[in-house]
């Protein structure tokens, strides 16, 4: 029997893109028949059960573990989503302390995993390039629940963009998207922005706060909107994209490398520079101003991803 552990202070309910992988993949785990823990606590572990222990950058095993680990009880898979050096040098933060420490925190302990499972070909990379990682990879990417995230019949014209992330991170680049949002506005009445969650205050006519959404909601959100929008100066492998190309919704993206990734065989993109507001601006009003789009869904499923994942344990 198989028990896979989820070493993490994250938790599943949570709004993040690396929460949402952690609770998607341990549902379907659990309905496989398969033992899954969440959480820093170690769990019961019986003699016959093979334990598979997942970190995803945000905490790493004890010395305890890392005994258990080199005495073969346990095979240690980091999940990596991205990497702390990265973030800092996307965002230009050369002077980050955290950035750096979270980079220096990185380096030094992924060298002990058995393999590393990049969510993109991109995060592989950084993980070559940041950790000078040499170990086993597989590349998995993220998926979605095609029983909630289906096709549209047909999209919106409205002038209607949603937001969906973190709002208080400065990778996100909402200030760009902010900027771009009251120029929009004041040329076109119509024009609103929607913003999953939300900020707690603002004056602005045009932004709608829709707080958390789970699965159902943000469906009925993507269906009502014009195009999904990432400012994004870095990203992973965005759950949000994967929604949004499951039914179909045009999805204005920054043009950077593991979005150009993950959105290289969708048709409904328009990639900007980030950096750059007449970019950001003139591309938005290139989607909102065409002529009626039909609905392309891309759909990779969770149970594809949960698939992919037990075939590459079976590896190890």
């Amino acid at each position: 029997m198989m028990h896979i552990w989820h070493y993490t202070k994250l938790s599943p309910d949570q709004i993040g893109g690396v929460e949402k992988h952690i609770a998607a993949l341990s549902h379907i785990f659990s309905k496989k028949g398969y033992l899954v823990s969440i959480g820093l606590k170690q769990p019961a572990i019986k003699s016959e059960e093979k334990l598979i222990l997942h970190t995803h950058g945000d905490a790493w095993p004890s010395f305890k573990l890392l005994k258990l680990h080199y005495q073969h009880s346990l095979k240690w898979v980091h999940v990596c989503h991205g990497t702390s050096a990265g973030r800092v040098l996307a965002c230009r933060e050369f002077f980050s302390f955290s950035g750096l420490k979270g980079s220096l925190r990185d380096f030094s302990l992924v060298q002990c995993a058995d393999a590393i499972i990049g969510v993109s070909q991109n995060a592989v990379l950084e993980a070559e390039k940041y950790f000078q990682y040499k170990g086993a990879f597989q590349i998995i990417s993220n998926g979605v629940d095609p029983t909630i995230f289906k096709p549209l019949s047909q999209i919106v014209s409205d002038p209607r963009l949603i937001y969906v992330g973190r709002m208080n991170d400065r990778v996100k680049n909402l200030d760009m998207l902010l900027y771009a949002s009251e120029l929009l506005a004041n040329k076109n009445s119509k024009y609103e922005l929607w913003l999953a969650p939300g900020f707690k205050n603002h004056s602005h006519s045009y932004i709608k706060n829709l707080g958390k959404q789970d699965g159902r909601k943000l469906f009925e959100a993507l269906s009502q909107c014009r195009a999904l929008i990432l400012c994004s100066f870095y990203e992973g492998n965005p759950l949000v994209v994967y929604e949004a190309m499951a039914v179909g919704l045009p999805i204005l993206a920054s043009d950077i490398p593991a979005l150009r990734e993950v959105l290289a065989n969708y048709s409904l993109v328009t990639f900007f520079n980030p950096r750059k507001l007449q970019d950001v601006v003139m591309k938005i009003e290139s989607v909102l101003n065409q002529d009626n789009f039909t609905p392309t869904p891309f759909v990779r499923s969770w149970d594809e991803v949960a698939q992919d994942y037990i075939r590459f344990y079976e590896t190890l």
